[in-house]
This record gives C-alpha cells, structure tokens and sequence, in this order.
C-alpha cells in the first residue's frame, strides 16, 4: 500500500471548504500559479467559488482516500486499474466520480 495519511484529524486540505478562517500557504507562488491553471482548467467552476490552495501536493498524502476515512490503500480512478477506486463508481476525473467514492465506504 502506498503511504497513508499521518495527520489524521489535522486540518490540511487541497480548498477551502466552509467559512472557517485558514492560515495563508507560504511557499512557492510559481507553484501555487500553475497548480490553480490544473485545477481551474479540470474544475472551471471552482474559479467562482473563492477557493483557496492551503497545503502543497505531497505523495503521503491522498485527499480522495482520506475524505473516504481510509488510510491504507491510494485512492485514483487511473485508467490502468493500479489503484484503489470504489465499484459501481465511474473510473474517471469529474466531481460527481469524486462525490461518489468518498460516500462508498459510508453506511446508512
């Protein structure tokens, strides 16, 4: 398995989500730069929302398994069938596949 989330419960995450107040990213502008032109690009709406990039992209970290509250397999709809990714939800890069993979290891 790859690596997993360390920081379980810390409050790190690729957008702002909510109202709460976050301490700015400091690092890289040139990075923060081209990451909102791959994220805007593959998520146009998300230019509308006022969102905000809080931490860098790390290998240790994957936001997809993490908002599933797994911490033992990578999460990614990859085309390869490499990694982890939910059946019954569509191998694909869209908001609606996310959506679904992180409700799937919920129980009503």
């Amino acid at each position: 398995a790859r690596t997993t989330r360390e920081n379980q419960g810390n409050d790190y995450s690729l957008v702002k989500l909510g109202s709460r107040k976050r301490l700015q990213m400091v690092g890289n502008e040139a990075w923060i730069a081209r990451i909102k032109v791959w994220i805007e690009r593959d998520f146009p709406n998300f230019s509308t929302t006022g969102y905000e990039i809080t931490s860098p992209d790390t290998i240790d970290y994957n936001c997809i398994a993490w908002a599933a509250e797994d911490n033992e397999r990578w999460w990614w709809p990859d085309s390869q069938n490499i990694d982890y990714w939910p059946a019954g939800v569509p191998r694909e890069v869209t908001i609606n596949a996310f959506f679904y993979a992180s409700l799937s290891n919920y129980r009503l």
